[in-house]
C-alpha cells in the first residue's frame, strides 16, 4: 500500500491495535489509520517540517511535543516508534482534546478526514453508506422574514435577496 520505512511499518504493526476503536468510525482498522496518517501528514518522511512548524513522521507541533514528553515521556521527533506511540495517544484523545482525526487537526473537520483517508469517508453511520440529508434553502421564503420574525422591509418582495440593488428612486417612484 505505502512505501514507508521498515521501522515505521514495525511501529504501526506494534501499536495499530490501540486505535482500532477510533479507526472503526472511519471504516478502517488501526494500522491502516496510522499508515494513512503518516503518509498524509509527512509523506512518509522523517524530517518533514510543515509551514506551521510541525515536524516528524506524525507532524507534531512543538508545544504538543512538549506536552507528550512531559505527560508520557515520549518524544515524537526522536524515532519512528515514539512518533507512532505519540500519534496513538493523540488519536485516542489522551491529551485532553477530541479523539480521532478531528482532534488530531482541530479545525480541519471533514476536509481533513477526506485528506487523510480519501474522499467519501465519513464518521459514524455515514461510513456504512448512509447518505447525509441535504437541506435546500428557499430564498423567497427566507427573504420575507428576518431571523427574529420581523418584516425586513421593502427588499423582502424580491425573489432573491442577492439580487437586491441599492439605487436612487426614479421620478416615477417618488
Amino acid at each position: 500500500m505505502s512505501s514507508l520505512p521498515k521501522d515505521v511499518e514495525r511501529a504501526i504493526a506494534r501499536h495499530g491495535h490501540q486505535v482500532d476503536r477510533v479507526a472503526r468510525r472511519y471504516g478502517v482498522d488501526g494500522q491502516t489509520l496510522l499508515r494513512k496518517l503518516v503518509m498524509g501528514e509527512s509523506g512518509g518522511r522523517k524530517n518533514a517540517v510543515s509551514s506551521a512548524g510541525a515536524r516528524g513522521w506524525a507532524q507534531f507541533m512543538p508545544d504538543t511535543r512538549q506536552s507528550m514528553i512531559q505527560k508520557y515521556g515520549i518524544d515524537p521527533w526522536r524515532s519512528a516508534d515514539e512518533a507512532i506511540r505519540a500519534a496513538v495517544h493523540h488519536l485516542n484523545g489522551d491529551l485532553g482534546h477530541a479523539n480521532g482525526l478531528e482532534g488530531y487537526n482541530p479545525g480541519g473537520g471533514q476536509s481533513y478526514v477526506n485528506y487523510i483517508l480519501g474522499p467519501g469517508r465519513r464518521q459514524g453511520a455515514q461510513a456504512q453508506g448512509a447518505r447525509p440529508a441535504r437541506r435546500r434553502r428557499r430564498w423567497r421564503a427566507a427573504s420575507r422574514r428576518g431571523r427574529d420574525g420581523h418584516d425586513p422591509g421593502p427588499l423582502a418582495d424580491r425573489a432573491d435577496p442577492r439580487q437586491a440593488r441599492w439605487s436612487r428612486p426614479t421620478s416615477s417612484q417618488k
